[in-house]
């Protein structure tokens, strides 16, 4: 996917792009800030911002932890799995919802968000060892 005509290109916005070409990738602004530490923070919420409003990607927030996520919109269909210890995302290799539409009674399903959070398996490893 090319970067968009209608919007300014920067390099700051091109090298913000070019992460979420990978189109797996949940960042976080902690990971985005590491990622492309050349970025002030304010410029990448700025430039975030901007992609939201343009639909190139899309925030989620894991209500319990209070922490905000951002993914391409070009993604394929898919769902994380989040530890509450080292803030890990672990994708799911698939969708952990089966619907039929006798399920549905009628309702045209559009989007779902399955927040998925608990302990990966390197955290309970350490934790085992204490």
């Amino acid at each position: 996917m090319t970067y968009p005509s209608t919007l300014k290109k920067t390099a700051n916005r091109q090298a913000v792009y070019d992460l979420f070409q990978n189109e797996d990738s949940v960042y976080t602004i902690k990971d985005l800030s590491s990622l492309l530490p050349e970025i002030h923070l304010s410029t990448l919420y700025r430039i975030l911002a901007c992609f939201i409003e343009a639909n190139l990607i899309e925030e989620s927030e894991y209500s319990s932890l209070k922490q905000i996520t951002y993914q391409s919109k070009t993604h394929r269909h898919s769902h994380h799995m989040h530890c509450v210890i080292c803030q890990k995302d672990i994708l799911l290799k698939n969708c952990p919802i089966q619907l039929n539409e006798a399920d549905l009674e009628g309702f045209k399903l559009i989007h779902h968000h399955i927040q998925i959070e608990g302990i990966c398996l390197d955290c309970q490893k350490k934790a085992s060892k204490l």
